[in-house]
């Protein structure tokens, strides 16, 4: 029986669509973007300390599996049947103690960026079973940037293929256990991996587990497909002989990738070019379902959290990663053009030359209207509601969680309100771009094409200020543009390994 904590989690669906917006826009109602750096900045950093038996006390080993491992209902978009949506696993891991005890004094170590992360990740022994199913020669290491860590939860990947590269669970290389700190909701990596799918994007499948270790409830993750060959091998069943880069700098699948390429790509900074190396079509379709969701750790606006697949016959590809920053964690008027993190110089000069190209910009901009439309409020809020009971229960057990119950709660709740209000701005946003709009801070440019549009002296056109904070003056995409030297790379705290 639910609990009254339980029961708040499952709210009414209020029926509500974020209606398309219907609008091809043309080249000539966009502004001109200049002085467009050619910097390249992309992401480049990685981002739980427990007591001394990992704190794993009785009373939580014995929890009913809500996904039965057969029978279960299929899943969608090629995704293993392990992700379906209404299936809530839990995985037992078995993990000697003495390497039991090595994870936890590497993370006690690394929590809170208290050491450095290592060059390799370490992988140990496993056992993993689900339900009847025993996988004897599992690995298991620790995931994730020490600085994005707390001190009371481990992340980990769990491999199958280590001990001989052909064995597969369910059909999957690895599993990602994720449960990001910074979001209480437990939903949002899933909620925008799904939204991805649905676009056709190449986008991990995902759902929600509960994890043991060594027989005894450990929390609850988020489940998540890892981006590796088999990941290749469902995506682009045709064309898997490609390189894989993580954060678009470290090879993720063969030994002998070509950096040559890599590198090209990074050195380029004019659209004919970028379209000679990458598929931009594709490019600009992942970077506008992120600007719509919006991903606030993805490649869109910093270059972040992202991989690269060198397709064989279309060039580089862009696939959306770590996505536990999405939604509410990002304001809901954040811009689909100009939005960057408050920690960045800007977004990478390959995004930048696409979006100061008049033709390509208006491909951008009419891609944002297709993910737009796609971005079904009503759908995307049944969701959470179906998946937040889902877990509640698992949430309200969950030792290690680091915040309480009730910021789960009133996450969730505000995750709901956000999908109504952000569809909302999309919409009045490309009205603006289509025919103008209010025009905040009085300085002759509506919101939609003003950087900052609380701050008169911030519009096209004007004078970097050279101020401190850094910000763009001129909304080219650059802060203080002219005044510093920027540092080489875009440091983001909550890049995943």
């Amino acid at each position: 029986m639910m609990t009254t904590t339980q029961r708040t989690v499952q709210t009414t669906i209020q029926k509500s669509n974020a209606a398309g917006l219907g609008r091809i826009l043309s080249a000539g109602t966009l502004w001109a973007w200049a002085g467009m750096s050619a910097l390249l900045t992309f992401g480049g950093v990685v981002g739980c300390d427990s007591e001394p038996n990992g704190g794993l006390g009785p009373g939580a080993g014995d929890m009913p599996d809500a996904g039965a491992p057969d029978g279960a209902p299929a899943a969608t978009h090629g995704c293993s049947d392990i992700f379906a949506a209404g299936v809530f696993p839990t995985f037992d891991i078995t993990v000697s103690d003495a390497d039991w005890a090595m994870m936890l004094e590497e993370h006690g170590a690394r929590a809170g960026g208290g050491a450095a992360d290592p060059a390799e990740e370490t992988w140990r022994p496993a056992v993993f079973r689900y339900g009847t199913e025993e996988f004897p020669n599992a690995s298991i290491r620790l995931k994730g940037s020490a600085w994005a860590w707390d001190k009371s939860k481990m992340h980990f990947v769990v491999a199958f293929h280590r001990a001989q590269p052909d064995d597969r669970f369910r059909g999957l290389r690895q599993i990602e256990l994720d449960a990001t700190p910074y979001d209480p909701s437990f939903l949002r990596n899933r909620l925008a991996l799904s939204y991805l799918r649905d676009l056709g994007l190449p986008a991990s499948c995902a759902n929600s587990a509960r994890i043991n270790i060594n027989g005894v409830y450990y929390g609850l993750f988020t489940s998540i497909e890892a981006v590796d060959e088999q990941f290749v091998s469902r995506n682009f069943p045709d064309a898997t002989g490609g390189d894989l880069w993580m954060h678009g700098w470290k090879p993720a699948n063969l030994a002998t990738a070509r950096l040559d390429r890599r590198d090209q790509l990074f050195a380029t900074v004019d659209v004919d070019g970028l379209d000679a190396l990458a598929d931009l079509d594709q490019a600009i379709a992942e970077w506008a379902a992120e600007a719509v969701i919006p991903q606030g750790d993805g490649y869109w606006g910093l270059g972040a959290s992202y991989y690269l697949y060198d397709h064989p016959s279309r060039g580089f590809l862009f696939i959306p990663y770590n996505l536990a920053a999405s939604f509410d964690w990002q304001p809901s008027n954040a811009d689909p053009v100009m939005w960057t993190g408050s920690w960045a110089v800007g977004p990478t000069a390959q995004y930048l030359a696409v979006m100061a190209d008049p033709g390509w910009r208006a491909k951008y901009v009419a891609a944002v209207e297709a993910a737009t439309a796609a971005y079904d409020v009503m759908e995307l809020r049944r969701r959470v509601d179906e998946w937040s009971a889902q877990i509640s229960a698992a949430v309200v057990d969950d030792p290690r969680k680091p915040f309480s119950m009730d910021a789960h709660l009133q996450t969730v709740k505000r995750l709901r309100g956000f999908l109504m209000t952000r569809a909302a701005f999309l919409n009045s946003w490309a009205a603006c771009m289509a025919s103008g709009g209010k025009d905040g801070d009085n300085d002759g440019y509506p919101f939609c094409r003003d950087c900052d549009d609380g701050n008169q002296a911030a519009h096209p056109g004007a004078t970097e200020s050279c101020e401190t904070p850094m910000i763009d003056d001129n909304c080219n995409g650059r802060r203080n543009e002219g005044c510093v030297e920027p540092p080489p790379l875009t440091i983001s705290p909550l890049v995943q390994w």
